[in-house]
């Protein structure tokens, strides 16, 4: 007797029916809330779930669990404001909000090791060790200025030289 195969079934991907902006609308509403949790809980109006959650961001985050509900509320305004030539979210800018998000914990942790948290001296801890103190500082810096260029899509640009020279003979 041969062994039938079973036929697989395709998996359709869950909510595929819904379009982007729907999918985006609920994921700002979901950050959203988060974001508003993350700040009763850091007041103590959440409740036994929002002291522990209120630990565990402490423990994480160090004094960077401040910037968690301001990560969550780029967050939203990434995913409200999709681009303009897809529809969908900047892959970019979510990238970037991350980096924001973790290089601002580095820092935090190089200037005091206590007010990182985890996230901040397990970024912070290896490259000071690697580069020392100064180097490890330029190195974090670096990735926070990269994140600000990829998060607001801006960068740096010298004046050039003929609006200069315009400037200079008015």
């Amino acid at each position: 007797m041969a062994l039938q195969r079973k036929k697989k079934r395709e998996r359709t991907p869950l909510f595929e029916d819904l379009t982007p902006q729907a999918k985006q609308g609920i994921g700002a509403v979901v950050f959203a809330v988060l974001g508003l949790f993350f700040t009763l809980s850091s007041m103590g109006y959440a409740g036994f779930i929002g002291d522990l959650t209120h630990t565990a961001l402490k423990a994480l985050f160090g004094y960077g669990f401040i910037l968690a509900p301001l990560t969550c509320l780029m967050y939203v305004f990434t995913l409200l404001k999709p681009r303009a030539d897809t529809g969908h979210a900047s892959t970019s800018k979510m990238i970037g909000i991350g980096l924001l998000f973790l290089s601002s914990l580095g820092l935090l942790a190089l200037y005091n090791q206590d007010i990182g948290g985890y996230f901040g001296w397990g970024l912070e801890a290896p490259l000071s060790y690697f580069f020392g103190g100064l180097a490890s500082g330029v190195v974090i810096v670096g990735v926070f200025l990269i994140s600000i260029f990829m998060t607001f899509n801006i960068g740096l640009a010298l004046p050039h030289r003929a609006k200069l020279a315009t400037k200079k003979n008015m």
